[in-house]
């Protein structure tokens, strides 16, 4: 019965879908327009998301026809079947495609104060561009695309990039998910983030006389370090992937610094050379 329903559903999307006067859908918008009408339907904060986030600027039309218009704008909703919702937050949507890659749509985003999202778009513009002219190095994302569509006057950006497993579920991977080790490990590497700010920006945090000075501050990042369970590599890693996010675009970048925006890229989490980088600005 589940199979049947399921076809049915499939024959009524490709029935009556596309009669906005484009092209009529191909086999794999078809699929990512029912996956995306289907996940809308049973998940009440991912309808939530799309009505009240991503489409809030729209012209008044039914769902369905914004989502219909946002597969055929975007284009990796054109090449490539979603697998699965990687993860839903205020300001976008994460969808697992089954090359493998992740794609972000949102339409905003937490840095700055001028147009919504512009700082996080340039940040994937020059990331992408770093790996395209091969001046990237192991902290450099893997953005193949990025870009800007209109769905119905509403402004909606993407990004495809390589798949990165979040810190916080890299620690669950590594058995390493106790209260203890969470707090041990966030005050280390709040550490480490204050330590290359201050080495790179040593003006940052104030006058000498406001601040704890420099040494003083590696000498406690030192000390925060030995009480978590981060190994060596993975200090390094993290103080690198921290430096290039600073050297590259600021400080700033590093506000909303948590485990859930930045990660490990999916190729290097079974090694003991982790290459960490920032996903989500």
């Amino acid at each position: 019965m589940k199979l049947l329903l399921e076809k049915w559903n499939k024959y009524v999307v490709s029935e009556t879908v596309g009669w906005q006067g484009g092209e009529p859908l191909t086999s794999v918008q078809t699929d990512n327009v029912l996956f995306l009408s289907t996940e809308a339907d049973n998940r009440p904060g991912f309808d939530s998301f799309l009505e009240n986030q991503l489409f809030s600027d729209a012209d008044i039309y039914p769902l369905s026809d914004h989502i219909e218009e946002l597969v055929r704008q975007v284009p990796s909703l054109s090449s490539e079947k979603i697998i699965s919702i990687a993860g839903v937050g205020t300001k976008g949507v994460a969808l697992r495609m089954e090359n493998g890659n992740i794609l972000k749509i949102y339409v905003g985003g937490w840095l700055g104060s001028g147009p919504a999202g512009e700082p996080e778009e340039k940040f994937y513009a020059s990331e992408k561009s770093k790996l395209f002219d091969k001046s990237g190095n192991i902290s450099t994302l893997p953005v193949y695309d990025q870009g800007t569509v209109d769905v119905h006057d509403a402004m909606i950006k993407y990004s495809e990039m390589a798949e990165v497993m979040p810190f916080n579920k890299y620690l669950d991977f590594t058995g390493r998910n106790s209260e203890e080790d969470l707090i041990n490990i966030e005050a280390a590497i709040t550490a480490i983030k204050r330590v290359i700010i201050m080495y790179q920006i040593p003006s940052y945090y104030g006058p000498p006389a406001n601040r704890v000075t420099l040494p003083q501050r590696i000498e406690r990042s030192i000390r925060a370090i030995r009480r978590s369970s981060l190994t060596g590599p993975e200090v390094k890693g993290l103080a690198v992937m921290l430096k290039y996010v600073i050297t590259e675009y600021g400080p700033e970048y590093l506000e909303d610094f948590h485990e859930g925006n930045f990660g490990v890229v999916q190729q290097t989490v079974a090694t003991n050379k982790p290459a960490f980088v920032l996903f989500d600005p």
